[in-house]
């Protein structure tokens, strides 16, 4: 492929793994590959339902891609309320939980494949988060989406619900929107 061939663009990255899921593939092979691939399932629909395309989803890995932060945030919220819900009907040690990472990036697109470096941003910030949805720190980190989420700094996105955002983020230097 030569550099004239070479499709770019901006891409907002929503990539998301279940919290302790050799834990939970250990205690119950059946019933996580079974959990895993209803939640994946439901996933994919709120994926599709705000712009977004599943990408490529192995393992308990989902990773998709947006037009919009906006969209890919959006999602994001909408897909840990739902988590959230079904989870609460569940015994807490059998609970499925995804963690999301949220980049925007600028990536190659051959075919219905993108490759791109946010992958590893989005993996380690995603590792250490404890909110259940975890965008890329510094001003423009603020500006997307966490707008709306009364951070300091920062306007509203319209179309942002704002409780929601506020109740799933966390910022990469650790501070949770109040």
């Amino acid at each position: 492929m030569t550099t004239q061939e070479v499709k770019r663009k901006l891409a907002a990255i929503l990539s998301a793994d279940v919290r302790g899921y050799s834990r939970l593939m250990g205690e119950d092979e059946e019933w996580t590959v079974h959990t895993l691939n209803t939640y994946k399932d439901m996933m994919k629909g709120l994926i599709q339902q705000h712009r977004g395309r599943v990408v490529d989803a192995p393992g308990d890995n989902v990773l998709a891609e947006f037009a919009s932060v906006v969209d890919a945030v959006q999602s994001s919220v909408e897909i840990q309320q739902v988590l959230r819900a079904k989870n609460a009907m569940l015994p807490e040690n059998r609970r499925m939980e995804f963690r999301i990472g949220i980049n925007l990036g600028d990536v190659i697109e051959e075919g219905e494949q993108i490759y791109g470096d946010f992958g590893e941003c989005v993996r380690a910030d995603r590792e250490q988060a404890t909110a259940p949805i975890r965008l890329p720190g510094g001003a423009r980190g603020e500006e997307y989406c966490q707008a709306g989420a009364g951070l300091p700094g920062t306007d509203r996105v319209r179309g942002c619900d704002a409780e929601a955002v506020r109740s799933c983020f966390q910022r990469k230097d650790g501070v949770s929107p109040a």
